[in-house]
């Protein structure tokens, strides 16, 4: 029975991959940070730098929303935690689910059995 394996999701689509979909700029800060208007605004203020996201996290100081790149497609599309996956995977070609580690070793015959 496959799973819907997330951290494998997170690993192949980035925030850094989201935001570039959505066409989101921003600039870069002396502590790695990139800052600027918050996309999740119905009209962002393109002079606020009140959006900040580092590594694979967001926070906008403005509206007071913060996550990971799942979170941050909720958000934006308005859609439920479900439907923003498979949004995700389909955007970027990234399978939803695979088989459990131990099933694909049992698959392989190196004697790992499902438990």
């Amino acid at each position: 029975m496959p799973y819907l394996d997330l951290p494998a999701i997170k690993r192949e689509i980035t925030m850094k991959m989201v935001l570039d979909h959505v066409g989101w700029k921003g600039r870069e800060t002396k502590d790695g940070e990139k800052r600027g208007a918050c996309p999740l605004e119905p009209v962002p203020d393109k002079k606020s730098r009140s959006f900040a996201t580092k590594d694979d996290g967001f926070y906008c100081h403005h509206c007071k929303q913060n996550g990971d790149q799942l979170r941050f497609w909720c958000l934006y599309y308005k859609v439920g935690f479900m439907e923003a996956v498979h949004q995700m995977c389909e955007a970027f070609k990234v399978p939803e689910y695979q088989l459990p580690r131990r099933l694909w070793a049992a698959q392989a015959g190196n004697g790992e059995e499902e438990r």
